[in-house]
């Protein structure tokens, strides 16, 4: 097994050193300085690929933000530069990654509007929906997150004028 839960043995069957494990390690990068009514582009990559299709849970949170915003309704895909032929489908908070893809793309827009709010944050999580990669016992029964299941960061809408304005593709246009 590669999960961490195997031995290690010497040829003379003494257990020798640490497991190995293989599972990938999920992390989110955000964007911060986004400009009120352009998009937070958050990245998730996963350290190592996976042999299979895995389902990944993503879930925003309002750290400083309000209901409205930015929209709750995401667009998430696989490749920059044609974001239209890279969407995957987001059911119930969570996507498909197919077998070998090791990066992702969140775009989440915020919302214009005449209130001066200052800045405000968001995040967005993503953590592995399979018991096998998610949890330290690979099945769930004790719920305890393995290191590296779960990734997170924070995004930063401003309305100063001073924010950077991003495309639906992550790219600066002002």
């Amino acid at each position: 097994v590669d999960d961490g839960s195997g031995r290690v043995y010497s040829q003379a069957g003494v257990v020798l050193g640490t497991p190995d494990d293989d599972r990938p390690v999920l992390s989110v990068v955000g964007v911060d300085d986004v400009s009120e009514g352009s998009y937070a582009v958050f990245t998730v990559s996963l350290d190592k690929a996976l042999e299979a299709n895995t389902v990944i849970d993503l879930a925003l949170a309002h750290g400083t933000t309000e209901v409205g915003d930015y929209n709750t309704t995401y667009v998430v895909y696989t490749d920059p530069a044609n974001v239209a032929g890279s969407t995957l489908t987001v059911s119930s908070g969570s996507v498909t990654l197919a077998a070998g893809v090791t990066r992702f793309y969140v775009a989440v827009q915020s919302t214009v509007d005449a209130v001066y709010e200052g800045a405000e944050n968001f995040s967005l999580t993503a953590t592995f929906g399979s018991a096998a990669i998610k949890y330290a016992d690979r099945t769930g029964v004790n719920s305890t997150l393995r290191t590296g299941a779960r990734g997170s960061d924070t995004s930063t809408i401003v309305d100063d004028g001073s924010g950077r304005v991003y495309s639906q593709a992550g790219v600066v246009l002002g």
